[in-house]
């Protein structure tokens, strides 16, 4: 099964926090990273999105 994966980028000045509802993560790693930052939204793990070597 063929499944399309896109990478995208927010950049600064071009986007509203406020369109922000979330973020996903790779793995429990990233997740506690991220968390540590601030970030005040929901957080989904979820591999599956991401281009991780080995899979």
């Amino acid at each position: 099964m063929f499944t399309a994966k896109c990478a995208e980028v927010l950049v600064p000045n071009r986007l509203s926090v406020e369109y922000i509802e979330g973020a996903f993560v790779a793995n429990k790693v990233a997740e506690n990273a991220f968390s540590k930052t601030g970030f005040a939204l929901p957080i989904t793990l979820n591999p599956g999105m991401f281009f991780l070597q080995g899979r």
